[in-house]
């Protein structure tokens, strides 16, 4: 639907000097295209030459007119600053992929409970999503032997797929576990565990796509826990590692070298404990740095927005 314009108590034609005025109102369509929606104001209103069109915020939204193209284009209010925070699941983010760790990782089995290799061949690479993230972050790959003796991982690489979303968005990532033969044994009561990148706030489904081929030895149980790398809902202002300004855990500053992934939109809080708090402060993008609506965004029920044009 392309925009419609409506006559208002104010819609006139008025003589300035040697120009005319016009008020009018619009509405905007359903279906928001990129680059704009159509505004010719001569077919409207007979203006063959626009000086100046000024068009109301409405609704959240900056509308700007393109006259070389005679559309009107909507834009997202600006964002500077922007914060996130909560209390916190515990978690880690080092990997122990090629020898053994001591421990599970804290809430190494949050979002999968530990099933052994198996249980996961019989139902065909499937693995039961137990929990979702309590916010979005990255997850781990764990890998633990209680078996009562030592067992081999696969000598290559084992996979774990996980399928989910992020910011409403579809997400996949594959976590990897790989070793040589002569690091393959894990050692009863021993772990093995590895970190993906990406962060989650939704996991649908996690699977072992190649199990026929990569399986380790059956008494070894598989999980998936969280990590300690938080996404942010906000896309960073540059993007750039100076675009995050403070990270405070527990009141305390955390130093910020190092922690913020631009590529995945993520910063790494490091080993956390269950229930310690965060804040991070970042400069996002917004209309600042041009970021157009969406292409197919409903702006229909946004109103009033009200236009005045000058010309001949």
């Amino acid at each position: 639907m392309s925009i419609t314009v409506s006559a208002t108590p104010e819609e006139k034609y008025t003589v300035i000097g040697n120009r005319a005025l016009v008020n009018a109102k619009i509405t905007m369509g359903s279906s928001y295209p990129s680059g704009g929606e159509s505004f010719d104001p001569e077919a409207l209103f007979g203006m063959h030459n626009v000086d100046n069109c000024m068009i109301s915020p409405a609704g959240g939204y900056i509308f700007q007119y393109d006259s070389t193209n005679k559309k009107i284009q909507a834009y997202n209010t600006p964002k500077i600053s922007q914060a996130i925070g909560q209390d916190i699941k515990g978690s880690a983010n080092t990997d122990a992929e090629t020898s053994d760790g001591a421990s599970l990782p804290t809430n190494g089995s949050a979002i999968v409970s530990a099933d052994t290799q198996a249980n996961v061949a019989t139902a065909e690479g499937v693995l039961t999503v137990a929990a979702q993230p309590d916010i979005a972050r990255n997850v781990c790959f764990c890998v633990t032997n209680d078996s009562g003796g030592a067992l081999n991982l696969f000598v290559g690489t084992v996979t774990i797929r996980i399928t989910g979303k992020f910011k409403g968005s579809a997400q996949t990532e594959d976590i990897t576990i790989t070793v040589t033969d002569a690091q393959k044994a894990i050692a009863n009561g021993k772990f093995r565990y590895k970190y993906g990148v990406r962060p989650f706030d939704t996991i649908t489904s996690i699977t072992q796509p190649n199990y026929a081929t990569d399986a380790m030895a059956d008494g070894l149980k598989i999980s998936v826990g969280l990590g300690s790398k938080v996404g942010l809902y906000d896309t960073l202002l540059t993007p750039a590692e100076a675009d995050v300004f403070k990270i405070t855990v527990n009141s305390a500053d955390l130093a910020i070298t190092k922690t913020v992934d631009t590529t995945n939109q993520t910063v790494n809080l490091g080993a956390r404990a269950d229930n310690d708090d965060f804040v991070i402060n970042y400069r996002s993008k917004g209309y600042a740095s041009g970021e157009e609506v969406a292409s197919g965004t409903d702006l229909s029920g946004v109103s009033p927005i009200y236009v005045a044009l000058i010309g001949i």
